[in-house]
């Protein structure tokens, strides 16, 4: 490793980041809102000595899966394993082998992913641990439900991820969800700006000036407002499981 740390990248090379994953900019999820998802799975599920495996559905599954798993570890789980997988793509040998070995062990087989849109992804993800052995009631899929696609699961094609259970995390227990919530948006900005108006009057306490502060307080409850009318759209986004 300390060899490895002394080779000289290319320029270009070091120029450049990554990019910021669609799932955390545009899904506008965050990395707490699996820690979430995890918290309400050990809820659901407390007994440490279930073996669990975490099947992740790239590209997002690839950034949810080891998060997931380092939480569980972190609770007291003792056998976890990781896969991830396309599932359109099928399946490599070196996978198949993976989810039959975990399965062998009894367990939990957890999915996780960005939300589902149509559920044909969950789905397909089901199917394929069922079919290397995970017992259908053992599927636990945990899903963070869109404001879009609230009523994702009423569609036809979503009739068979009735016999799974689905860990939902409901856009109002999303972390950006709270963080624009009026009073969190108040507590933020009133400060400051109750300051700029004290600095402004030069420390009286003018009523005049205090009313002032009042309208900003409630020009900040409505900004807030406004912010979930735009997010909170009714258009569906494209749905991403054709694509995998």
């Amino acid at each position: 490793m300390n060899s490895v740390l002394g080779v000289s990248l290319p320029a270009d090379l070091r120029r450049r980041r990554l990019r910021n994953p669609a799932f955390f900019h545009v899904r506008d999820l965050t990395h707490l809102d699996i820690l979430t998802l995890g918290r309400k799975l050990v809820a659901k599920f407390p007994d440490r000595g279930m073996p669990i495996l975490i099947t992740g559905t790239r590209t997002a599954g690839s950034y949810f899966a080891p998060l997931l798993r380092a939480y569980l570890k972190n609770e007291g789980y003792r056998s976890i394993d990781v896969v991830t997988m396309r599932p359109k793509n099928g399946l490599s040998g070196w996978e198949r082998r993976r989810l039959a070995g975990s399965a062998r062990q009894g367990g939990l087989g957890v999915i996780v992913d960005e939300p589902a849109m149509t559920g044909s992804t969950l789905l397909k993800v089901a199917a394929i641990l069922v079919k290397a052995g995970v017992p259908q009631a053992n599927v636990v899929a945990l899903n963070p439900v869109h404001p879009t696609t609230r009523d994702w699961r009423s569609a036809p094609e979503c009739l068979p991820l009735a016999k799974l259970c689905i860990v939902s995390l409901e856009p109002e227990e999303w972390h950006k969800y709270q963080l624009l919530e009026a009073d969190t948006v108040a507590g933020v900005l009133g400060g400051p700006l109750i300051g700029l108006v004290l600095d402004l009057s030069g420390g009286t306490h003018d009523a005049t000036a205090w009313n002032v502060v009042f309208v900003i307080v409630a020009l900040e409850y409505v900004a807030a407002a406004l912010c979930w009318l735009a997010i909170d759209s009714r258009t569906p986004l494209a749905p991403l499981e054709d694509r995998r």
